[in-house]
């Protein structure tokens, strides 16, 4: 590998951040079908950057956090996607998407207040809830609401930003690409 290939996970990442006016646009011009396309190749780049970034051993605490916000951002504008487009799923799921929302926002400022920034563990857990809420956005934008997909992509995130907070309160340090609860709890046995 050249000296430049180190660059190309945060590259993707990049990318991801200049989908999201072309993605407010379509928001504001009322255009579905070009959202639902580019949302989704931006949740394919979030896959991508992350999958190279580990594969060949090319994380950063620079690239974790950088890929945090694209996805924070890239969160945001999907919810509003699901606003607009979506307002029925939105209305009849709301006790589920406030529960999900109040955990995901309340790890970030739990985050925010004990460490001065957003947290980037990047876990098992908050992998396969990104992967669900991705095909949950997806299935939704492109066939339209299908229930075991909305409660699977619920309880995994519920899941998943539950165990976020339980490691926030745990580390002393922040650190990034921290594989899960288990995991640290049998490094803090080692030690």
């Amino acid at each position: 590998m050249n000296s430049y290939s180190k660059y190309i996970p945060n590259c993707i990442t990049i990318l991801r951040f200049l989908t999201l006016p072309f993605l407010v646009y379509f928001i504001y011009k009322n255009d579905r079908s070009l959202f639902s396309w580019l949302f989704f190749a931006a949740l394919l780049s979030d896959i991508a950057d992350g999958l190279i970034a580990r594969i060949f051993r090319l994380q950063s605490e620079f690239g974790a956090k950088l890929d945090s916000w694209a996805d924070l951002l890239l969160f945001f504008v999907g919810i509003a996607g699901i606003l607009i487009f979506e307002p029925d799923f939105f209305y009849e799921y709301r006790i589920w998407i406030t529960i999900v929302l109040i955990l995901y926002f309340g790890e970030m400022f739990y985050s925010l207040w004990k460490f001065k920034t957003i947290s980037s563990f990047h876990t098992y857990a908050s992998r396969v809830a990104a992967y669900c809420i991705g095909i949950l956005f997806m299935s939704l934008f492109w066939f339209g609401i299908f229930s075991p997909i909305v409660y699977v992509s619920f309880f995994v995130s519920c899941f998943a930003y539950a165990e976020e907070i339980l490691i926030l309160r745990v580390l002393e340090e922040l650190r990034s690409n921290v594989r899960g609860l288990y995991w640290i709890q049998k490094e803090k046995r080692k030690i």
